[in-house]
């Protein structure tokens, strides 16, 4: 077998390997020691930017998503979440717990959104104020309240 041959061949068996075996997700949790900067890497346990594959949990604290921002699965227990967060379609975002969450961005959904628990989301909407927390049920987005215990309360705010 010539030289090339040699390296078409493991360059094949490479990429079927890496395609039998997709990357595994990370789970990766918010501590937001740093600032509520989503693409700092010190923001998050273990120090690294979440992917499209990965995992986030969101217990706490103020997160800032930006419109590129990505994830696989993502369970929000409490904080507040800013910026435009958007649950991609075959996303999932967990909206769980017995925590109060602030709503201050746009959450827009194509994947789906579960809600559990007995906690409740505060929308906060002032423009003035630069808040523009609103959710946008996308088609093909599925939003399934698990529970009658879930409250969706819109704060507006004075225009300043």
């Amino acid at each position: 077998m010539t030289q090339i041959m040699r390296l078409v061949v493991s360059v094949f068996f490479v990429g079927f390997i890496l395609a039998e075996h997709p990357a595994a997700a990370t789970t990766i949790t918010w501590n937001g020691t740093s600032s509520s900067n989503w693409n700092n890497p010190t923001n998050w346990i273990p120090q690294q930017v979440p992917t499209a594959a990965d995992h986030i949990v969101f217990n706490s604290g103020n997160l800032t998503a930006p419109t590129n921002g990505a994830f696989a699965v993502m369970d929000w227990a409490g904080g507040n979440l800013y910026g435009a967060l958007t649950v991609g379609v075959g996303g999932m975002l967990n909206v769980n717990g017995s925590g109060t969450r602030g709503l201050y961005g746009v959450l827009t959904n194509l994947g789906t959104v579960a809600v559990s628990g007995s906690g409740y989301v505060q929308e906060y909407y002032a423009a003035g104020s630069g808040y523009y927390g609103s959710i946008y049920n996308g088609v093909g987005g599925v939003f399934d309240v698990q529970n009658d215990t879930f409250a969706l309360y819109n704060v507006t705010g004075a225009e300043t």
